[in-house]
């Protein structure tokens, strides 16, 4: 079942399914690794940004782009 990314929880590792937003703010997202196909992990989900793991790289997502990463 496929779920924002914004509603997984720490310690969770989901595939990247699709991207939801503006080709600027997608390409940037792009740019960090995250995109469909790719395995990310949450690392830290409190009442700011989420930290999650793509690849070796750790990235901040802020919570209103998290709300448009799908992911299985």
């Amino acid at each position: 079942m496929s779920t924002p990314l914004h509603d997984s929880q720490a310690g969770e590792s989901s595939l990247v399914v699709a991207v939801n937003l503006e080709e600027k703010e997608r390409l940037r997202l792009e740019s960090m690794g995250i995109l469909p196909g790719v395995e990310i992990s949450v690392l830290t989900k409190g009442l700011g940004p989420l930290i999650v793991a793509v690849g070796d790289s750790r990235v901040m997502v802020e919570r209103n782009i998290a709300k448009n990463i799908i992911v299985v």
